[in-house]
């Protein structure tokens, strides 16, 4: 009778390093992808704007008042 059919140690080492070679592609996939990024909604946008108009509005205020005189 012939003996059961085991892996020879080459053959598992093979199997071995192709399972470690596929879970680091998959790490460094996992590592390398960009975090996702929601974009603002519109009254965000215009949250912002208006932030920034608020800060910029005392200046142009004084440009308008030194222009006109």
């Amino acid at each position: 009778m012939s003996k059961p059919a085991a892996l020879h140690p080459p053959a598992r080492r093979r199997g071995l390093y192709r399972c470690l070679a596929l879970t680091a592609v998959v790490f460094i996939g996992l590592l390398s992808a960009p975090p996702a990024q929601a974009n603002p909604s519109v009254s965000e946008i215009e949250a912002m704007i208006d932030e920034q108009w608020e800060q910029l509005e005392p200046t142009i205020e004084q440009y308008n008042k030194v222009r006109s005189q």
